[in-house]
């Protein structure tokens, strides 16, 4: 029984020491190997491509498609039953929620129908500088723009004079000053502009361009009340003129009118003493026995009469 059971130990003992030399050896080769060399050979299996994740559209997205969609539909109709001012207002609320290229086309075609040419230009500028835009999008710009462009109406605005602090409106919109002596594109069609002080209009001018036309108007100045402080130094340096004797005052004005040459005395008496002598001069030529007296020339200025023999 006690060999049995020592075969028994001693086996173990041996499966023991084979297990621990098989680890030692496995780990001692697993140490000295390439970690660059695959430990298998063969082809590697081909790896799936990674899935590219789609993020799914939110709620709100979605609302706002739906709402874009909905618009568009009745933008479309509009455009059908020719109510361009509704149908520009359905494209504009969806370009509002949406791009969308050909809501922005549509939208320039019912403002160049409303008469909103250079809106409608501008949008369309815009649309066909897209290098995506598709072809027939482009082809449909290409011909709106060549039959809106040459209606466009063009206003050179021109101020004269000095005003200070003012501004001008046309059509009740801010004109730039840069925008001042040069030709801009109007819409045609009545327009009124206004040079402005505040809330006080300076001047006024109406003009109505037809498509095509090139029109100029001009609005016409005017200088700002003095302060209060400019009139008093403007009044004391007139004080000082009228004291220095520069400028004459009701003084100087009193006194000349007070003359002795503007006297009604004086000139009484020249005529009294004219009078008397052309009397003397005809009792003299009138009387008897005396031969007749010529013609006598003389000067007849008033109290002055030259006799030459």
């Amino acid at each position: 029984m006690l060999d049995v059971h020592l075969s028994r130990q001693t086996s173990r003992a041996a499966w023991l020491v084979i297990s621990v030399l098989l680890i030692a050896t496995h780990a001692a080769a697993q140490t000295g190997a390439d970690p660059r060399t695959p430990a298998t050979t063969g082809p590697a299996p081909a790896a799936e491509p990674a899935p590219v994740p789609v993020p799914a559209q939110s709620e709100d997205g979605a609302q706002k498609s739906a709402m874009a969609r909905a618009l568009f539909a009745e933008g479309l109709d509009f455009v059908d039953a020719a109510q361009w001012q509704d149908a520009a207002d359905r494209f504009g609320r969806v370009l509002d929620l949406r791009y969308s290229p050909v809501a922005a086309y549509n939208l320039g075609l019912a403002q160049a129908r409303l008469g909103k040419l250079v809106r409608s230009v501008e949008t369309l500028r815009k649309l066909k500088a897209e290098p995506a835009l598709d072809a027939d999008v482009r082809e449909s710009v290409t011909a709106l723009l060549a039959e809106t462009e040459p209606k466009l109406a063009w206003l050179t605005l021109s101020v004269t004079g000095a005003c200070d602090g003012c501004a001008i409106v046309v059509d009740d919109q801010p004109w730039p000053a840069a925008a001042v002596d040069v030709a801009v594109p109007v819409d045609p069609g009545p327009h009124v502009a206004k040079l402005l002080r505040k809330s006080e209009v300076i001047s006024q001018t109406s003009v109505e361009p037809q498509p095509g036309e090139r029109i100029s108007t001009t609005l016409s100045g005017a200088p700002a009340a003095p302060s209060p402080q400019a009139a008093a130094l403007a009044s004391q340096a007139q004080a000082r003129q009228r004291s220095s004797g520069t400028t004459p005052g009701p003084a100087a004005a009193t006194r000349s009118s007070n003359s002795v040459w503007s006297s009604p005395w004086l000139w009484g008496t020249v005529g009294a003493v004219s009078l008397v002598a052309i009397a003397t001069v005809f009792v003299i030529a009138a009387s008897p026995g005396e031969k007749a007296a010529s013609a006598v020339p003389g000067d007849f200025m008033p109290g002055a009469i030259e006799v030459r023999p």
